[in-house]
């Protein structure tokens, strides 16, 4: 084929690209007007082993990584999500919290991050800050 036979075959369907970007861009307008927003509050704590001048600085990083496994697996729970609901005032379920948190500790460091995903940015941010003080 020729330059010209595909300049012929674009302008022949032209009309059909052009529609069918026009759908695809109303689709993700209404879309994305329809949904709700979702704002996500992070804090970052780091995890100090409790007897760092006893231990070698290798030991003591080991343990404080294993103390932050330990301490991201403990956060999600049940009893820590209740606190943090009792301490707010939320009107939520500790099984509803638990979807909104994701704690994860930080690989081959002593850091554990708190994401928190809400509707409003401010209650994101404070149950992000509460769930280590619980």
């Amino acid at each position: 084929m020729e330059l010209r036979e595909y300049y012929y075959l674009f302008r022949r369907w032209a009309w059909l690209i052009a529609l069918c970007a026009l759908l695809a861009g109303g689709a993700a307008f209404v879309v994305s007007t329809l949904m709700t927003p979702t704002y996500e509050a992070t804090a970052t704590l780091r995890i100090n082993s409790p007897d760092r001048e006893a231990a070698s600085e290798y030991t003591a990083l080991l343990a404080g990584q294993k103390l932050a496994q330990t301490y991201a697996n403990l956060l999600t729970k049940e009893p820590v999500l209740q606190g943090v609901i009792d301490s707010l005032g939320l009107p939520t379920e500790p099984r509803e919290l638990g979807e909104m948190v994701s704690i994860q500790p930080v690989r081959d460091t002593e850091l554990i991050e708190i994401t928190v995903q809400h509707e409003n940015p401010a209650v994101a941010q404070v149950i992000a800050n509460e769930i280590p003080l619980v």
